[in-house]
């Protein structure tokens, strides 16, 4: 027996050590050189199919295929050898996945394969889904996130990658891209066709995001769970500086006079409706005392608000207003306020509705966040922990689909021509800021004028994409190049820009990466992907912002 054959032998033995024959190493299952490979085949029947016909991608779970394809004794195996084996010696097991599933066997306990599958399914997701969206291609995220170029659009979908089962609690959930529990990441993706030969048709990826990622990098980068007392002033100057803001928008810009008085009653009561511990959560998990006490801080402030109003300004506020607190202040804004001769009445009070309702919307958005994270509790581990973890997995994503419709290209915009789009988007980025010294130097180039919050703006957002649509997409491709022996091949196309949109910039040439995936050989009706990684498993990281 050869030196590398004993240490595997040796290895095999001391993790399988009182369940085999004394002497014997234990046979796999498979050989661990054939376990959880980048593309499996599928049990049958368990394809999908989206709501254009496309057979829908979806990943397995290398650490509950291994549970299935690992060696267990006929008594069983014992807790600390499964645990050895899936920690140090299955292949493609990453370490966030594993975590994911906190599995906790008893070290000395025998547990049969069926005792182990069914904690790790019960603990962990066995599998993932790749859910397709078809939004209208006027979407309202198409001016930021979309990339304006000449080729034609014949196509936009989103996917959404998704677990088998809920990542967040029901009550976090609403925090998450398009409202679910279950969210990883999603894509933006469209298939174009080239404007000068029509036969020539790709698949654009022109955003990928991190969702669950994002999420927990939001609650731990406020901070605010060490500081509820930073907290509560950020959000008290917020609301202040929101209906400070609304005052100056129409007085400088529309010619109406809003009253003083009026303005601080609703700060004060803002402040008060806003300032309810009880604002945030599951409601559907509470009980009925918390419930009420929540209707009950809520319709208080409102109540008093009304009082003060009539009491101190002798404003009485309409009935069909007092269903809600944007609604009182809208009435009372209208009922107090002065205009130019020239404005008519009709159009000053469609302004103040329509400002007054984006403060409102801001100020619950903006207050929300910090009160989510001072009083939920958030527990989750994440099975993916990196950008190029999500990147890898979003882009198979986008290959399995191009597969099914039969298209062999594959783009990805330069990191730049992503940052430009975003720009206008920087305010909602510097919120989640709050405080920090790269929100200063935002609100220093913002008082210097539009053009230096643009400039601020791209380069904010191009360090934050390079990382992701450079540096781990670099990785990734080499990745995936390596696993599929050489079948995916790496190359650049020429986009050229229209100059349309909040990216703006004029019509110009910018060179995306371009994977070619004709020889890569997957069929998503009759095979899947593997989840995570491939290579030896790595010591856990840092939680990293996909974008």
């Amino acid at each position: 027996m050869g030196v590398l054959s004993r240490l595997i032998a040796k290895e095999l033995g001391d993790a399988f050590e009182g369940v085999t024959s004394k002497g014997r190493t234990p046979d796999l299952t498979i050989p661990k050189s054939k376990m959880n490979p980048l593309v499996q085949t599928r049990e049958p029947g368990t394809e999908s199919i989206d709501e254009k016909g496309f057979y829908q991608p979806t990943f397995y779970s290398p650490v509950v295929n291994t549970l299935e394809q690992m060696s267990i004794g006929k008594k069983g195996t014992k807790g600390e050898n499964i645990s050895a084996f899936l920690n140090k010696r299955a292949p493609n097991v990453a370490k966030a996945e594993l975590d994911s599933f906190d599995l906790d066997l008893d070290p000395k306990r025998l547990y049969s394969r069926e005792e182990v599958l069914n904690i790790a399914r019960e603990k962990g997701t066995d599998s993932y889904t790749v859910d397709a969206l078809y939004p209208p291609s006027t979407d309202i995220y198409r001016s930021i996130q979309r990339q304006q170029i000449l080729d034609r659009e014949v196509n936009y979908v989103v996917h959404q990658l998704q677990a088998n089962k809920d990542l967040v609690s029901t009550g976090d959930a609403s925090y998450m891209h398009y409202g679910g529990a279950k969210n990883l990441g999603h894509s933006r993706s469209s298939v174009r066709q080239n404007y000068f030969d029509p036969k020539d048709m790709y698949l654009l990826i022109e955003e990928a995001q991190s969702d669950l990622s994002t999420f927990i990098s939001k609650v731990a980068k406020r901070g605010v769970r060490k500081n509820p007392k930073l907290a509560k002033e950020n959000k008290e100057a917020f609301i202040k500086d929101s209906i400070v803001d609304l005052k100056n928008q129409l007085e400088s810009l529309e010619d109406i006079d809003l009253d003083e008085g009026v303005l601080n009653s609703i700060n004060k009561y803002y402040q008060k409706f806003f300032d309810d511990k009880y604002y945030i959560g599951n409601w559907a998990d509470i009980s009925k005392k918390e419930t009420s006490e929540r209707l009950n801080a809520k319709i208080k402030a409102m109540d008093d608000l009304e009082k003060e109003l009539k009491d101190k300004h002798n404003i009485i506020i309409a009935e069909h207003a007092r269903k809600s607190i944007d609604y009182m202040a809208i009435d009372a804004l209208i009922q107090s306020k002065k205009i130019r001769p020239y404005m008519l009445d009709n159009q000053a009070d469609s302004l103040i509705v329509d400002k007054m309702g984006s403060a409102y919307n801001s100020i619950s958005n903006y207050t929300s966040s910090y009160y989510r994270d001072m009083f939920r509790k958030f527990e989750t581990k994440s099975p993916v922990v990196s950008r190029s973890d999500y990147l890898k997995r979003l882009l198979l994503a986008n290959i399995s689909f191009a597969k099914s419709q039969g298209i062999d290209k594959i783009v990805i915009p330069n990191y730049k021509e992503i940052a430009r789009i975003r720009a206008s988007s920087i305010s909602e980025a510097m919120e989640t800021e709050a405080g920090s010294e790269i929100a200063k130097k935002y609100e220093k180039a913002k008082q210097k004028g539009s053009e230096e919050e643009r400039k601020f703006a791209i380069d904010y957002y191009e360090r934050v994409f390079k990382k992701t649509y450079e540096d781990s997409l670099r990785k990734v491709i080499n990745e995936l190049n390596k696993e599929s022996k050489g079948t995916i091949k790496v190359g650049t196309r020429d986009l050229m820009y229209t100059g349309e949109g909040a990216g703006g910039g004029g019509e110009r040439t910018t060179a995306g990466t371009q994977l070619d995936i004709s020889n890569f050989k997957f069929n998503p009706q009759k095979e899947e992907l593997r989840f995570n990684e491939g290579g030896l498993v790595k010591k856990p990281g840092l939680m990293q912002r996909l974008s």
